[in-house]
């Protein structure tokens, strides 16, 4: 079994496939094509060598054609970066495996808790004074990397055209908001 040479996937930091490796042992196969040529897995082997493993499972794809083993090898990484995280659902299961004294310190993004207790009532703040000397002055506009902002008035169709034309977005000009 080999690598693909050209694997368009880096693996430069394996640690999280090792982890999981060591915490549950090594779970699903490596695929290769007729050639015994790795079409995913690239990383797991990586982790698997690293960590001492002499075996793991293979499946062999001899079907394939050299096209749709090149297909294969971007579309089955690209999956993982087209999905999003259901948050709910991702800290219920947090929840879950803490309940169940599981050690999820590497896989618990920062600040992560499920907030389950719901609020009695709503209390408003108070609008704070404004200050004597304020450091912004209406009809500022500030550029925050690619972001536009602007000290105004959203109601005010200049206000709005001003911010617009500065962030590059075209108007059609006249009154009311009829920028697009």
């Amino acid at each position: 079994m080999q690598p693909y040479f050209n694997n368009p996937r880096a693996h430069k930091d394996i640690s999280e496939v090792k982890e999981s490796i060591k915490r549950v042992k090594f779970r699903g196969a490596l695929w290769v094509d007729a050639n015994c040529v790795i079409i995913a897995g690239h990383g797991r082997l990586m982790a698997a060598k690293e960590l001492g493993m002499k075996e793991v499972p293979v499946i062999i794809m001899d079907d394939l054609t050299e096209a749709e083993a090149k297909y294969l090898r971007i579309k089955d990484n690209r999956a993982s970066d087209q999905s999003t995280w259901d948050e709910e659902a991702y800290l219920k299961e947090l929840e879950e495996l803490r309940e169940m004294d599981f050690d999820v310190s590497d896989i618990e993004f920062e600040g992560a808790t499920l907030i389950t207790d719901e609020l009695e009532q709503v209390v408003e703040d108070e609008e704070p004074e404004p200050p004597e000397e304020p450091k912004t002055v209406r009809g500022q506009i500030f550029r925050l990397g690619e972001h536009v902002m602007m000290c105004g008035d959203t109601t005010d169709p200049d206000d709005v055209r001003r911010l617009m034309e500065a962030a590059g977005i075209p108007t059609r000009g006249g009154g009311g908001f009829d920028t697009y």
